[in-house]
């Protein structure tokens, strides 16, 4: 095809992280960190939630903790930490860390007990590129 110029005062380049746009328009990154990791889990809920679709965000000092539904007893988390709390979190066995999950929801009607964690760590950075 025919290439064509456009000319315009403003361009808005909504195409990510990695943005052709603003690559082609010389433009530098503009980023930040949060100074926060997330530790990411499934966990079993020891008790059903009987057909309960609710999702629970808890703000704490350290960062919130998300609660995010899945299927049947399983319930997805989401829980930013500083770094080093992150990264010893996930060092935790399977006990401590359940305890140390249980503790942060222990106030309110969502509180239930966990069981069986999987972990990641995933590093949680607001990037404007």
């Amino acid at each position: 095809g025919d290439l064509q110029t456009i000319k315009c005062r403003l361009v808005v380049g909504a195409d990510g992280a990695n943005s052709n746009v603003r690559k082609q328009a010389g433009l530098p990154p503009i980023g930040w960190g949060y100074g926060q990791s997330g530790v990411v889990a499934t966990v079993k809920v020891a008790e059903p939630v009987h057909g309960k679709v609710v999702a629970y965000q808890r703000f704490m000092r350290g960062g919130p903790l998300a609660l995010l539904p899945l299927w049947g007893s399983y319930m997805s988390i989401v829980w930013s930490l500083p770094h080093q709390k992150a990264a010893e979190m996930c060092g935790f066995n399977e006990g401590t860390f359940l305890s140390a999950l249980n503790a942060s929801i222990q106030q309110g009607p969502e509180a239930q007990p966990f069981e069986e964690p999987p972990f990641l760590l995933k590093p949680l950075s607001g990037v404007l590129k």
